[in-house]
């Protein structure tokens, strides 16, 4: 409050002296703080620097309005229908192959099971349309199995029977134990 004393010295000062001695003083200004004339220095650059962040936001939000504006949201929409059918079809591929691979597998395990001594040969009999799986069960299978079992009973069983003998013809010899004298007449009689 040093300053003030250069207006008012040690004296009381009626209020046409204080008009007067302010009047020429560049250091002291008047205002009516109930008019809004004077603003604290650091409210007012507290001030300015929140009106700049606000403008700079603003601007940026008008910037994502513009290119908001310049969107395709047609095209959008139809993109995600896109996608979404993609990945319903190929969900549903995947579960499909996912499907076909258990049934498979429980197939040669069944087939496994009923002592198959070719799963190829049997699979190639069974008609996999009318197999079904539900759960861990398949459904159709044992019917087919039991039939082709019935009509090809050679395909099942311990793997040391010989198959049936060729139709009109004799079980061939087992080459493996003949002596290479005894192989060497057979290949010899076979080819007359």
């Amino acid at each position: 409050m040093e300053f003030l004393k250069s207006i008012f010295g040690d004296n009381s000062l009626t209020y046409a002296e204080f008009e007067a001695a302010l009047q020429n003083n560049k250091e002291i200004k008047l205002a009516n703080l109930a008019s809004g004339l004077y603003v604290d220095k650091d409210k007012l650059e507290k001030s300015e620097f929140k009106a700049n962040e606000l403008q700079t936001q603003l601007n940026a939000a008008n910037d994502a309005i513009k290119g908001f504006k310049d969107l395709d949201v047609d095209g959008l929409k139809n993109g995600i229908k896109t996608w979404e059918k993609k990945y319903m079809d190929d969900t549903k591929a995947l579960q499909d192959k996912l499907i076909k691979q258990t049934k498979d597998s429980k197939i040669d395990f069944a087939l496994m099971n009923a002592k198959a001594k070719n799963i190829k040969a049997v699979r190639a009999l069974l008609d996999h349309d009318k197999i079904t799986i539900d759960g861990d069960n398949l459904i159709g299978l044992s019917d087919q199995l039991s039939q082709i079992t019935k009509e090809n009973p050679y395909l099942f069983g311990d793997g040391n029977q010989n198959p049936p003998p060729p139709a009109g013809g004799t079980t061939p010899p087992d080459v493996s134990k003949m002596s290479d004298d005894e192989y060497y007449a057979y290949m010899t009689k076979k080819k007359e």
